[in-house]
């Protein structure tokens, strides 16, 4: 094994999922360059999702079969493991989802290396990588660090590294890997897709969240009237706010959420609690909406409104509208 790194790209009915671009700029700061790095794509037909992978300026090698369209751990970690002895990689990194993170573990086990998950910050000083995490929900930070010699799986929190824009002619080399051995004991039937389609809070320039301050499911209209004043926004939300019902899990920020950095986030009637924090904390700018001024969200935000979110936004949007 060399020192080379995969990085895993997933996709879900042969769309691309994984952010290629901030898994580069993970790659870019560990000191790892282009040159030792592969990007593994892997689907039923991933010819759509190559060029954008290719953009990044990695060499992609795709990696075909009918049992990785859809959700399918044991097929995709089967096809990474082959294809690290095929290019001699002895590091990986996936993107921190559901499906990556149990295909991670069975690689890592499989290949006898370390595994860290939720990595937020990577960097290297005379050959040693460190990684960072959240510990005990956001309260500390944990390090990792390998030597350089040292084989690792890792998976990289969504939004915790900046993606640079592709340069006009960073294009890598494609190859594809022909994969066969797929396991049966595991067997996919297909994706219901949720019924919502709002935009997706990764790709959102602004979201709008709501927290308990919100009070009930009815003022949740005054979220969704904020949210409407800028192009490219979404709605989302604190973990008690889609425990009540009254949002989908999946507008959900935070630790067991999604980790997000919008060039704005206006965060309604949220506390600060640090399981939410750890998911909205790299956001460009923070507004903070709380009727309680000893709140811990304050400490986090870089403007602060101490009044309540029901009062305070009706007479924001009316500010807004009139401006234009």
């Amino acid at each position: 094994m060399t020192k080379k790194l995969l990085i895993v790209c997933e996709t879900l009915d042969n769309s691309l999922i994984t952010p290629v671009q901030e898994l580069a700029a993970f790659a870019a700061s560990c000191s790892i360059s282009s040159d030792e790095t592969t990007v593994m794509i892997a689907g039923q037909d991933v010819s759509a999702a190559v060029p954008k992978a290719a953009a990044a300026g990695i060499d992609v090698m795709t990696v075909e079969h009918e049992a990785l369209r859809y959700y399918n751990p044991p097929a995709l970690a089967g096809s990474v493991i082959e294809v690290c002895r095929r290019i001699g990689a002895s590091r990986i990194c996936f993107s921190h989802t559901m499906q990556s993170c149990a295909a991670a573990v069975i690689v890592a086990n499989e290949l006898d290396c370390a595994i860290v998950t939720g990595v937020e910050r990577a960097g290297e000083n005379n050959g040693v990588i460190e990684f960072a995490r959240s510990a005990y929900n956001g309260k500390m930070l944990e390090k990792t660090m390998f030597g350089s010699g040292d084989g690792f799986v890792c998976t990289v929190q969504s939004g915790s590294f900046a993606s640079d824009p592709a340069a006009p002619n960073a294009t890598g080399n494609i190859r594809k890997f022909d994969y066969d051995a797929v396991s049966e004991k595991f067997i996919p039937l297909g994706i219901t897709a949720a019924d919502e389609s709002a935009i997706s809070l990764n790709e959102a320039d602004v979201i709008v969240a709501a927290g308990r301050g919100v009070g009930k499911e009815e003022n949740l209209a005054v979220i969704y009237e904020t949210a409407k004043l800028f192009s490219n926004s979404a709605v989302g939300a604190s973990r008690i706010v889609c425990d009540n019902g009254w949002l989908p899990y999946g507008r959900q920020v935070g630790m067991t959420g999604k980790t997000v950095s919008p060039r704005l986030y206006m965060a309604c009637g949220i506390s600060g609690a640090q399981q939410h924090l750890v998911g909205m904390k790299n956001s460009q700018f923070i507004v903070a909406i709380n009727s309680d001024p000893h709140a811990n969200i304050f400490s986090t935000a870089h403007v602060g409104v101490a009044d309540d979110l029901n009062l305070f936004l009706p007479v924001f949007i009316e500010k807004c509208r009139g401006i234009e």
